[in-house]
């Protein structure tokens, strides 16, 4: 059963609390196995998340029953880990079958083939469709089949003959031996393999990077037999694949922003002079997620991403004002502290209104906003100390490197030329 929860504004528990309370109210039930699975996230579901659980360790293989055993263990090994709440395999569902094993030497003699056998009894219970019947415009399948009530004696196989070479009606029951037995209900694959899925279910008393990690390490001290290997999927694998793009991501934005900037300005050097901010933004937004207890996830990438947009604007406004004022003469000093106070009221006028417009999603206010809580705060908290740092530290670099350039300039100009020696 699905449960919808009233909006965030309309009640005081957030999720991870209401879910380890029912958790608690529904353990005591007997012969019982309740499990509470909370709705993948919008960040999850748009990366095209399509697992049940945030945890979940997939185990490949081709032989099932020696992977069910390696999965069941690994199970076992993974319930013990603090923070964990429930362990599941993805095939404790079977259904009861009966298996027929062929006996081959006794059918090789009587010079039968395995398919002929699979053939019989697939025609004697699924049946076999030998001709089509034509009616009008409508056709319809003629299949071979035994009557209904002799296919559920699934035991009673007299009524079932395989065609021997020479004509004979060999009984099926003298060609295999039956026994009953389970199967699972469906086989899985991921990537033409076959897979064990054993979810875990995490009770929300630990966050989910350090569970993830423990249970990496206590996969590592299981041995895995030949011919299987084990995979800790879920948000864990989405978790890193994401990271790996989003770390792509970020140092192809600062790229572009540096190509940008570096066109527009004609210069190699005043584009570094603006990126200098980032690297400062990044100490806002590592307190920022320290004083808030937030982990690293995808939201807090994408605001990483914004972040390197946003924290080079006030620098360029600065920076691009006073080159203006060197060009109506002023020397490089003058420049400098003339463009950092005029510019000073319109850098914090941005600055403030970005901040102020992103404190209700950094505080996680409204319907859903403990998702994109993490993406606020890394704004908020990077642009404060980036806006400090362009206000203080680019207008210094400025005029630091641009007087260095200058005086390597007129030393150049200073130094006469050497006339070539002429011969005598």
């Amino acid at each position: 059963m699905w449960v919808r929860l009233r909006d965030r504004a309309q009640r005081q528990q957030p999720l991870g609390e209401i879910v380890q309370a029912l958790r608690q109210r529904l353990a005591g039930y007997p012969d019982a196995t309740v499990r509470i699975v909370e709705r993948p996230s919008d960040v999850a579901r748009l990366l095209g998340a399509s697992r049940s659980e945030r945890l979940e360790i997939d185990v490949f293989g081709f032989d099932l029953q020696q992977g069910r055993q390696l999965a069941q263990t690994l199970a076992e090994r993974v319930q013990e880990v603090a923070g964990v709440a429930s362990v599941r395999l993805s095939t404790e569902e079977s259904r009861p079958e009966v298996q027929l094993a062929i006996d081959r030497r006794k059918a090789a003699a009587l010079g039968i083939r395995v398919q002929e056998v699979l053939q019989a009894v697939e025609t004697s219970l699924a049946g076999t469709v030998a001709s089509t019947y034509r009616e009008g415009q409508y056709e319809y399948d003629i299949r071979v089949r035994l009557r209904e009530a002799d296919r559920q004696q699934l035991a009673d196989l007299e009524r079932v003959v395989v065609l021997a070479p020479g004509g004979q009606r060999v009984p099926l029951r003298s060609l295999v031996a039956v026994q009953p037995g389970r199967g699972p209900i469906t086989i899985q694959r991921r990537g033409q393999e076959r897979v064990i899925t054993v979810q875990v279910g995490l009770s929300g008393e630990r966050d989910f990077g350090s569970v993830a990690a423990e249970v990496e390490r206590l996969l590592a001290t299981v041995p895995v037999p030949e011919g299987f290997h084990v995979v800790v999927a879920g948000e864990r694998q989405e978790q890193r694949a994401a990271t790996r793009n989003a770390v792509f991501t970020i140092v192809l934005a600062v790229l572009l922003v540096y190509m940008i900037m570096a066109a527009l300005f004609e210069s190699l050097l005043q584009p570094l002079i603006m990126l200098c901010t980032v690297p400062f933004a990044l100490i806002g937004v590592l307190v920022v997620l320290w004083l808030t207890g937030t982990r690293v996830s995808m939201p807090v990438y994408i605001g990483a991403i914004l972040l390197v947009g946003i924290a080079v604007n006030n620098g360029i406004v600065m920076v691009d004002y006073i080159n203006r004022l060197r060009q109506q003469g002023l020397a490089v000093l003058a420049a400098t502290v003339q463009g950092a106070a005029t510019r000073l009221r319109p850098v914090l006028i941005t600055t403030l209104t970005t901040v102020l417009a992103l404190i209700p999603m950094a505080l996680g206010l409204g319907e859903g906003g403990e998702v994109w809580a993490p993406l606020g705060r890394v704004v908020v908290g990077g642009l404060t100390v980036a806006t400090l740092f362009t206000l203080f530290f680019v207008p210094a670099l400025y005029s630091l490197l641009e007087e260095a350039r200058a005086a390597r300039r007129q030393v150049a100009v200073a130094v006469p030329e050497v006339p070539a020696a002429v011969p005598e």
